[in-house]
């Protein structure tokens, strides 16, 4: 998580805060000078504010270039033959390509008219697939949630090459996804041995959910499983969208019921998924109000100790009597009874 912030810093410092200070404050310098210059008639001023912005452009490009470098940018040409001969020269780079390849992926789609960041994002993912780079997991990861399916797609077979498992319940959500990324999903969760939530998530979504299959997906996964019926609900396939409505309701998934309730009641829902969504809903209500499961497994550490022999206090109990004198009493007390009983 402190990667990722520190990433996100780097980025905005390097991409969004020179566009954010050339779009809000060198603009409105440009127009209150000309401002100034309608109103007082002096071209003086004018002229010395527009050699500032120029000045003032010339250093946001500087300082991009000095922490860019030049095969970065040949890769957001928007010459296609450029911008393989960029992506195989960093790439012949070898575990140095890295970083080059990260800087890719976290600049902007776009910064002016040849810019192509959707083709450098999906070369930068492709590059990093090849090289294996388990330290840019976290950037991958990123990239899943990439407005082109395309790149997600590609960020899904970057990590399967990687072959790290901890990134499952990073891929599960995207089997609700577009086709080509949650075909992707697929492959790579089988070859990471889920090959069962797989196949019950493509059940489900035709409207058959057995035993084994509801222990699957309502197992360990159960939160990001329910991400992926709601990814599913957007899907464009009517089929698959009203399969996901169908799987939420079936599976008792409360969690997504606000997501159906909003689904249902929207205009920009087509007529029949807003139907899947109502029963669906319908089916979850009576379950969101009851009252939590408790825990299978409670904290041991707040359940009382059991009492052991060294915690008991011994020096003031009563002690024992041998059975030798309690048989010496006992006789004692017999005969004494038959003396009374002969007076």
């Amino acid at each position: 998580m402190e990667r990722r912030k520190v990433l996100k810093a780097k980025k905005w410092l390097l991409w969004r805060a020179p566009m954010i200070f050339h779009c809000e404050f060198l603009v409105p310098l440009i127009f209150l000078n000309m401002l100034w210059g309608v109103v007082y008639g002096g071209h003086s001023f004018l002229v010395s504010a527009l050699v500032v912005v120029f000045l003032l452009t010339l250093l946001v490009i500087w300082f991009r270039l000095l922490f860019t470098s030049k095969l970065v940018y040949q890769l957001h040409s928007p010459k296609e033959r450029e911008r393989l001969k960029a992506f195989s020269q960093i790439v012949d780079m070898g575990e140095k390509a890295i970083p080059l390849l990260v800087q890719a992926l976290e600049a902007p789609l776009f910064v002016d008219k040849g810019w192509y960041g959707h083709e450098a994002h999906r070369l930068a993912v492709e590059g990093l697939g090849l090289l294996k780079a388990k330290q840019a997991i976290d950037v991958l990861c990123e990239a899943l949630e990439h407005p082109s399916p395309s790149v997600r797609a590609k960020a899904v077979w970057a990590l399967g090459e990687i072959g790290d498992p901890s990134v499952i319940p990073h891929l599960i959500p995207l089997l609700g996804d577009h086709e080509t990324v949650s075909d992707q999903a697929a492959a790579v969760l089988e070859k990471f041995g889920e090959g069962d939530l797989v196949h019950a998530f493509k059940k489900a979504l035709t409207g058959k959910v057995d035993e084994q299959a509801r222990k699957i997906l309502s197992g360990k996964y159960r939160p990001q499983v329910v991400k992926a019926f709601v990814k599913a609900l957007n899907s464009e396939l009517p089929s698959v969208a009203i399969g996901a409505a169908w799987a939420l309701g079936e599976l008792r998934f409360v969690e997504a019921l606000t997501i159906l309730e909003r689904k249902a009641r929207s205009f920009l829902t087509p007529e029949w998924i807003r139907a899947a969504c109502r029963q669906a809903a319908a089916k979850l209500r009576p379950f969101a109000y009851l009252p939590a499961i408790p825990s299978v497994s409670p904290e041991v550490a707040n359940l009382p100790r059991p009492a052991t022999a060294t915690d008991i206090p011994t020096e003031n109990l009563p002690c024992a009597v041998p059975n030798s004198e309690t048989s010496e009493r006992l006789i004692g007390s017999g005969s004494a009874k038959s003396e009374g009983e002969m007076q």
